[in-house]
């Protein structure tokens, strides 16, 4: 799991910025998809970010800003916009409504490749979740050392033999 302001400690993603929502900047993400369907609110999974060029949304703004207000009812941690090519900015009106909702906007660099985002946030998030297993692994072997009446030093031995 991994927090959307940590998402700015991510080489690739030094140069985005934060636009809207800068209250939901402690949701958690999960995982990371791509969004550029008009009917993308079917495909709503809370704890996503999303990346879109808003391509599908570029002819009509209000579609953009109601897209924001599904995400956010739906969980989605927030979005990731590339403006410049499709859209030359995000609209007031979104802006607006993702401040009122708590949920986060990020410009995106316009060269910024989705699949270095995907790869270096998902990396990330497995690396945390193996850590934490490592973690919960580790508590289970200790409660087990300690109710069968070994000492600390034997479970130490132990986790050091089984490099864990």
């Amino acid at each position: 799991m991994l927090r959307v302001r940590e998402l700015f400690d991510i080489p690739c993603l030094k140069g985005s910025k934060v636009i809207a929502g800068e209250k939901g900047l402690d949701k958690s993400i999960f995982c990371v998809d791509i969004i550029e369907v008009p009917d993308a609110d079917k495909w709503v999974i809370p704890g996503t970010f999303l990346l879109t060029t808003a391509y599908a949304y570029r002819e009509d703004y209000s579609r953009l800003e109601k897209l924001v207000k599904v995400l956010a009812e739906g969980g989605v941690s927030g979005l990731g916009i590339k403006v410049g090519r499709f859209i030359q900015n995000v609209p007031e009106e979104v802006i607006r409504t993702a401040d009122h909702m708590d949920f986060p906007i990020v410009l995106l660099p316009l060269d910024l490749p989705y699949v270095s985002v995907i790869k270096e946030v998902m990396q990330l998030i497995f690396e945390r979740e193996r850590l934490i297993k490592k973690s919960s692994d580790n508590q289970q072997i200790l409660q087990k050392f300690l109710s069968e009446g070994f000492s600390e030093e034997e479970y130490i031995e132990f986790l050091h033999e089984h490099d864990l």
